[in-house]
């Protein structure tokens, strides 16, 4: 999500990944996916930034996301490994 400022100055909280085209009218037009057409005070830089800089956060956050998963796969088989050789050793 991004936020950018209406021409009467209210900030609302767009959702970056329905971000279709930023044109520079002279006011920013930010076109949805949807077709929804949202005229706005910033600038298409700022706007552009603000969307590289989400899309970068969401990308970061699943990428830990997969790499805790995989340590705790990890862990998880060496658990079972561990398990399965006190199994030889008690029989």
């Amino acid at each position: 999500m991004i936020k950018v400022h209406r021409l009467n100055g209210n900030e609302i909280v767009v959702n970056a990944h329905l971000v279709e085209t930023v044109e520079s009218t002279p006011d920013s037009v930010i076109l949805l996916t949807t077709g929804r057409q949202i005229v706005v005070l910033d600038s298409v830089d700022d706007i552009i930034e603000q969307v590289v800089a989400y899309r970068a956060r969401i990308t970061s956050l699943g990428r830990k996301s997969t790499d805790i998963e995989i340590q705790k796969l990890v862990e998880l088989g060496n658990a079972e490994l561990e398990f399965e050789g006190q199994e030889d050793t008690e029989s």
